[in-house]
């Protein structure tokens, strides 16, 4: 059995590829909050993932599951020590130290002098992609970043991204590829005349599916993958990244990504044209599913392993857990009472696009809209 283990509002990412595939058997979900509760944890591999969405306590209480794992059930596959994953700042820090990320990220608190524009502004633990259009000074980021405060964001979350112009006679692409306890399995690779990369827009012809089946099949930058991954301290996720020149360049690594269709997806009712995706998301799912069965745990599943958690620690986790929600609800009011949300801004950009293309004037102040996870 492998457990994985997320917080309860992002399972889906797992658990609606584990029912429509069939596969209790190999692959529980679990959330961070039963497993805390419950005190236990019963033998099998673990995939720890969402890291980036925990809070101090259960990192910590994590941490001590990933140590009692590894003496009791040597056997077993465990994904993601808490303490060694770089989470999407540090992460971005160190792959631009070492030449796999050409943008720069930083601290919305601590804006350098020398910020390459345009930017933008993102949450560093959430996977809502960009909170802001393309930003053109330091004013804009100010006045913006005001906007977010006053929204129910913290100063402390907030991240600035320069923005890195990725695109090929004015196509993006965007490559992405998962990881399994050091496995690199290609994912897909999304064409898009829009940086957001995606499904919405996509380029579906001849040339992109056959770009998309060659990725999938060929598995041209297994060596690079396995070296971010490896330095991110990551054994389970997806890397999405662009590649300019032929070299590889990173955006970012998710370790909780979809599998397989999205929560709202209709499996009876797929996307139009998607058919001709086909043969290459059958190579992700053999792999994909292959790597799960190589990680299930081969070894003695009677017993339990006792986390001791006190009662210390419990409280801790229930104030913790009442701040988040209360930080959740404050910013899902405010947001229903503030200006257009950014989904809508992309629309416009979009339209505002089509209409500068159909050689129309320009609307003053529109802007690009930066690409989403």
């Amino acid at each position: 059995m492998i457990y994985f283990l997320a917080p309860a509002d992002v399972l889906f990412c797992m658990d609606h590829y584990v029912r429509r595939n069939r596969l209790d058997d190999l692959v529980q979900s679990i959330s961070y909050d039963q497993i805390l509760d419950r005190g236990i944890l019963p033998p099998g591999s673990y995939i720890f993932a969402a890291l980036d969405q925990i809070t101090p306590t259960e990192a910590k209480l994590i941490a001590r599951a990933w140590d009692l794992l590894s003496k009791e059930l040597p056997g077993a596959s465990l994904m993601n020590d808490p303490r060694r994953v770089l989470l999407r700042y540090p992460l971005l820090k160190a792959a631009h130290a070492a030449g796999d990320c050409n943008f720069r990220v930083h601290r919305a608190s601590r804006v350098p002098a020398n910020l390459r524009l345009p930017a933008f502004v993102r949450c560093e633990r959430d996977h809502t992609g960009n909170l802001t259009p393309l930003l053109h000074s330091r004013a804009q980021i100010s006045i913006w970043t005001a906007r977010l405060l006053a929204g129910g964001y913290r100063l402390r979350d907030l991240i600035v991204c320069e923005f890195e112009d990725t695109s090929e006679d004015g196509v993006f692409r965007k490559y992405s590829a998962q990881c399994i306890h050091g496995q690199i399995i290609p994912r897909s690779l999304v064409v898009n005349r829009d940086w957001l990369t995606k499904d919405d827009g996509r380029i579906l012809n001849a040339q992109t599916t056959r770009e998309d089946f060659e990725f999938s099949e060929q598995n041209p930058h297994e060596s690079w993958l396995k070296a971010i991954f490896a330095r991110a301290g990551i054994a389970y996720g997806r890397a999405d990244y662009a590649v300019v020149d032929g070299k590889p360049l990173l955006w970012e690594i998710n370790t909780n990504p979809t599998v397989g269709p999205g929560q709202h997806d209709d499996p009876l009712q797929p996307r139009p044209g998607r058919h001709v995706l086909r043969p290459a998301r059958e190579i992700f799912r053999k792999r994909f599913l292959n790597a799960l069965v190589a990680a299930d745990y081969q070894g003695d599943r009677t017993g339990s392993i006792d986390l001791g958690v006190t009662g210390r620690e419990r409280r801790a986790l229930s104030r913790e857990r009442t701040d988040a929600a209360r930080i959740a609800a404050h910013r899902t009011f405010v947001s229903s009472l503030a200006g257009p949300p950014i989904r809508m801004l992309r629309h416009l950009e979009k339209a505002t696009r089509a209409w500068i293309s159909s050689g129309e004037p320009a609307v003053p102040g529109e802007s690009e809209m930066e690409s989403g996870d």
